[in-house]
């Protein structure tokens, strides 16, 4: 796979300002929850760099769960702010799990 593609081999498209911030945003939640769950070394650039893809893959298995599939056929369409406010609900959600705050919660029941 090469880097610019999604874990399903897809190349996906050219992210708007705003979709590359709120990305930056969820990747980096999910990586201080981690941190917070299961602190690495600060010198250890492997783990960073292996910790960093597996919460881009996390990520993408979120959205794929998460948005409708009409938004991956048509990806020009803008995801709508029910969507947005259910992604950021999966996203702090999964945080608080993966810091052991709550219990894990299947997403179909809670967004």
């Amino acid at each position: 796979m090469s880097e610019d593609q999604n874990p399903d081999g897809h190349h996906p498209e050219p992210a708007t300002s705003n979709q590359h911030s709120y990305y930056d945003w969820q990747l980096a939640t999910l990586m201080y929850a981690y941190d917070v769950a299961l602190p690495l070394e600060g010198s250890d650039q492997n783990a960073l760099a292996t910790r960093m893809q597996s919460c881009e893959h996390e990520l993408y298995r979120l959205a794929k769960t998460v948005i409708p599939d009409g938004y991956w056929q048509e990806q020009q369409l803008q995801l709508s702010p029910e969507v947005v406010m259910r992604l950021t609900q999966a996203t702090v959600l999964r945080a608080a799990e993966i810091m052991k705050l709550v219990s894990e919660v299947p997403l179909d029941e809670t967004v």
